[in-house]
């Protein structure tokens, strides 16, 4: 919540709503001072000039959104109406999205990222980039934008922009069952997206002789050509073509230290595989691939939830009653 006098300054009194549990914004609202205040909360009319929402997760009844003479503006990490929902930055990347960007709205009751936008800056995905990456960039990008929108309150309500009803796109948030590696019907370009996208909130997993497997320390897609992997995985499994091997097969290249796993297009490589433990793959490849037979074990394909909502499931979404 900020009240503002634009004439001396941008924010002339800053206090905050939090949930009760204790959060990040909570601890660091304490060591600065600042007053704060548990959700739900009563806002008297006319108190703060304009309220500021950013990752909060709970619906805003219209009662407080008018308590402010502005209203109350939303920060999103990403173009809307793409990526309406909880988790737009890793959705960018798993689609992979050339461009991201933030937007600043204005908050409506009863519905979840569908209020006009007031301000938005498009920024270009960085090549590998991940959530957490994206997120940094995104951050710096977010807080310039709505220090403008801070900046010009009297006349932001004239640049307000519908949202469009095409181009809709909704970004759940990153649950479990996600992080399961389909080998057989993910290309390079899936793992690789899907690995960037949520590693840092889960690491990717599978199945290796029935055990359960986590994938770490995935090598860049590009740091190991084709022409390299090629001819040594067809002189292993003795094929004229690597596209004859079946997915989820394995290969250790030793001089990077790193264990190849056949998918539907080529291979992906990963630097450390948890089992019991975390083993390197070098330790992996001695305890299980240097073993008789081990050539025609697999890691097993799992089919996860990584599916894109339907023009209905958006509207489900975000159309959320009181």
């Amino acid at each position: 919540m900020v009240k503002t006098e634009p004439e001396f300054k941008v924010v002339d009194s800053l206090e905050v709503v939090c949930p009760v549990a204790v959060t990040p914004v909570k601890n660091y609202s304490k060591e600065v001072g600042l007053n704060i205040h548990e959700w739900p909360v009563k806002i008297d009319k006319g108190t703060f000039d304009v309220g500021v929402l950013s990752s909060f997760g709970k619906m805003i009844p219209a009662r407080i959104i008018n308590a402010f003479p502005y209203g109350i503006i939303n920060i999103h990490p990403s173009l809307l109406p793409r990526w309406r929902g909880a988790a737009p930055i890793p959705h960018t990347i798993l689609s992979g999205d050339t461009n991201a960007g933030v937007t600043i709205m204005e908050l409506r009751a009863k519905h979840f990222d569908t209020g006009p936008i007031l301000l938005q800056k498009s920024i270009p995905v960085p090549e590998g980039s991940t959530s957490f990456q994206l997120y940094d960039l995104l951050a710096v990008q977010g807080v310039k934008l709505m220090l403008a929108a801070l900046c010009d309150l009297p006349t932001l309500g004239r640049l307000e922009m519908e949202q469009p009803s095409s181009g809709i796109t909704y970004a759940p948030k990153i649950t479990a069952g996600m992080e399961f590696v389909d080998w057989e019907n993910s290309t390079v370009c899936d793992i690789d997206r899907q690995y960037r996208a949520i590693h840092e909130i889960m690491p990717l997993r599978s199945k290796y002789r029935g055990q359960n497997v986590k994938l770490y320390d995935m090598s860049p897609i590009k740091a190991i050509p084709d022409e390299v992997i090629e001819p040594l995985v067809q002189r292993l499994y003795n094929v004229s073509s690597s596209s004859m091997i079946r997915p989820g097969r394995t290969y250790f290249l030793k001089h990077q230290h790193c264990l190849l796993i056949k998918c539907k297009d080529g291979w992906v490589g990963f630097h450390r595989i948890g089992m019991k433990k975390v083993l390197s793959a070098q330790s992996f490849y001695s305890g299980f691939l240097s073993q008789p037979g081990s050539v025609h074990n697999c890691f097993e394909s799992q089919p996860n939830t990584l599916k894109t909502s339907t023009t209905q499931d958006i509207q489900n979404a975000v159309r959320v009653k009181q």
